[in-house]
């Protein structure tokens, strides 16, 4: 990011130096003077009018003098006439009358010599581009002015535009000026370049991270390059030089697009309605102040419109700073390089605003200054996003670490238990009963958050077997590989008697060895390498046995249910008898049945032998 924005930095401060200094280079030996003149306008509010009325009475209309070289006179409803007197000139002919500003909806030049019309030019975007006298981003004429004619020479400028009529008129000569704007226009598209490229990198980065303020960012870059596009006259030049209409509406779309988004990102970045639900609300009206006024430049084409919006711009621009302000005294450290990036656009921002408003003079370093200000705020806004990020990351490798931490101790209070355990054993006295009951607790606590592990993993931590995940999983692709190959399949359900009985009459910790023994039996018993043993309900196992007939299925299950019948277990606590019911399903599988069909037969076998005393394999009739 930063290796990003440094570059976008560094061209705007050599575009700032090269647009000011490119009125006053020239590559020739002797510099010229250019025309020394007399700047003087007249309102015509109403547009009544006309350069016949004009040159019947020129010097009895309340013409008010302006100073050389720039016209600031803020929005103006109707037309302005500027009048140019020329009152003397060096002995160069060929000259260029510049009008620095791109966004003038009609601009008439009429070129009068001694009394008598002489010249007449009409442009402005209420043309195509190349309608213009002299193909360039500003309104450019050819102007012969000697030192002969010079006193002679008025030229009248008829203005119409719905943006602030605040920008420099001044005479140039012909080759320097065509030549040393060039400068401007490479820079100006390496900087497009740049910009471009940052709002790429985000969206990129958006679809890798799914954080929507780096999507509001991606779409903020191209937002602001359309404001200095059609600001800078360069998109009528090179972009849509066709394109009347957008030509008219892109600096105002421009302005309203980038405060919309810029409004969206604050909401996403600040989370605002998380901390300020009344800043939120502003937020919120802003926008809505946004989307109206542009609905209404769509069919409005008004200096009263673009004058509010630059309003709304400054507001919304300060308003947003206060707002991360507001939540960085309040200790979020998340917005310190917010808080400073929208300082800087606010610095940048609200004197240009001023400038076209009127309230201080014109300045082309309030344009270059914007410039340089979005592009340091667009370098902050990235380092800011970064920010964030990493301080997320870092709290998810915090909790990660957590997590493990716990793990960590999960392990050691189970070996904690298990030494205090055997010395239990050793030790019957009233003390170390208290301290029994503290540690069966501990245990308890301990299989709770076992169980909460188990259940997004697929091994029962208990007794080493595959969980119920696994078990639904493997009976279902069994089934499919024993229908495809149309081969028997049997199925074991398998629970332990008096399971609860045990726990209650004991403790967890011995209803957990009982099943650690069921568990170790049923593997010695079923060790073929395609069984499948598993532990699917807290006394209930289950036993996959493909390409096993019923008279095996029961052969096995009765050689199971003696070997734990036969046996006694002694704990510690004295001995204790356990007891299996089997339930079995053995089955050819058919695409009329699926694998629930199968374990609901086995299950209700099994319950069949549970009902009748348990300790009992009941098998259930062949599936059809």
């Amino acid at each position: 990011m930063v290796f990003v924005g440094l570059p976008s930095l560094l061209l705007l401060a050599v575009l700032c130096f090269a647009g000011a200094g490119a009125h006053a280079a020239t590559p020739r030996a002797e510099l010229a003077q250019p025309p020394s003149v007399q700047l003087r306008y007249l309102l015509d509010a109403d547009h009544s009018l006309n350069i016949s009325a004009i040159l019947a009475n020129p010097d009895i209309l309340p013409w008010q003098a302006k100073s050389a070289g720039s016209l600031g006179l803020g929005f103006r409803d109707g037309a302005v006439w500027l009048r140019v007197d020329v009152q003397s000139a060096s002995n160069i002919d060929d000259w260029l009358l510049v009008v620095e500003f791109p966004l003038l909806r009609a601009l008439d030049v009429f070129v009068v010599r001694a009394g008598v019309l002489d010249q007449v030019f009409q442009t402005g975007d209420r043309f195509e581009f190349a309608a213009r006298p002299i193909e360039h981003r500003n309104f450019v004429f050819p102007i012969q002015i000697s030192a002969q004619n010079a006193a002679s020479t008025t030229l009248y400028l008829r203005i119409e535009t719905p943006y602030s009529m605040v920008f420099p008129v001044y005479f140039a000569q012909a080759d320097d000026y065509l030549q040393g704007p060039h400068y401007v226009t490479w820079l100006f598209g390496i900087l497009c370049g740049i910009q471009l490229g940052m709002a790429l990198y985000h969206l990129l980065v958006f679809a890798f991270v799914r954080d929507i303020s780096y999507l509001f960012y991606a779409l903020f870059a191209p937002a602001i390059l359309l404001v200095f596009t059609a600001q800078q006259g360069f998109g009528y030049q090179y972009l849509w030089p066709e394109a009347i209409w957008w030509q008219q509406k892109a600096m105002l779309f421009g302005l309203l697009w980038s405060v919309a988004i810029g409004s969206v990102f604050v909401i996403s970045f600040l989370r605002i309605h998380r901390h300020r639900h009344n800043l939120f609300i502003v937020l919120l009206c802003q926008l809505f102040a946004i989307a109206v006024c542009a609905l209404l430049a769509i069919f409005v084409d008004s200096p009263f419109l673009v004058e509010i919006s630059h309003y709304l711009i400054m507001f919304a621009a300060s308003f947003c700073l206060w707002c991360g302000i507001v939540l960085l005294r309040e200790g979020l450290r998340d917005v310190r390089f917010f808080v400073a990036a929208l300082m800087v656009l606010v610095t940048a921002t609200v004197p240009y605003c001023l400038s076209a408003l009127g309230y201080i003079d014109y300045s082309s370093k309030w344009i270059y200054g914007m410039e340089i200000g979005a592009a340091i705020q667009s370098l902050l806004l990235g380092v800011a996003l970064a920010d964030r990020s990493n301080r997320e990351r870092r709290l998810r490798l915090m909790r990660e670490e957590e997590i493990q931490g716990l793990h960590v101790h999960i392990d050691q209070l189970q070996e904690r238990a298990q030494e205090r355990e055997e010395g239990l054993e050793k030790r019957m006295s009233r003390k170390l009963e208290e301290q029994s009951r503290e540690l069966h607790e501990a245990l308890e606590v301990a299989a709770l958050l076992r169980r909460k592990l188990e259940s997004i993993s697929q091994l029962d931590e208990v007794t080493g077997l595959r969980n119920q995940n696994y078990f639904f999983e493997l009976l279902h692709r069994e089934w499919d590989r024993a229908l495809r190959e149309q081969r028997e399949l049997s199925l074991m359900v398998i629970e332990l008697d008096d399971f609860y009985e045990i726990g209650e009459r004991y403790s967890v910790v011995i209803q957990e060895e009982c099943l650690k023994v069921v568990a170790k039996l049923l593997q010695d018993t079923f060790s073929r390498p395609a069984d499948v043993v598993v532990r699917y309900g807290d006394k209930v196992f289950g036993v996959l046995l493909p390409e096993t007939g019923s008279q095996g299925a029961r052969q096995l299950a009765n050689i199971l249910r003696s070997k734990i019948r036969d046996a006694d277990y002694d704990f510690g606590f004295g001995k204790i008898t356990l007891s299996l019911s089997v339930g079995i399903a053995t089955c050819k599988p058919s695409a009329k049945r699926n694998f629930k069909d199968m374990l609901e037969t086995a299950e209700s076998a099994l319950y069949v032998a549970h009902s009748n005393g348990g300790g009992q394999v009941q098998h259930a009739a062949t599936l059809a």
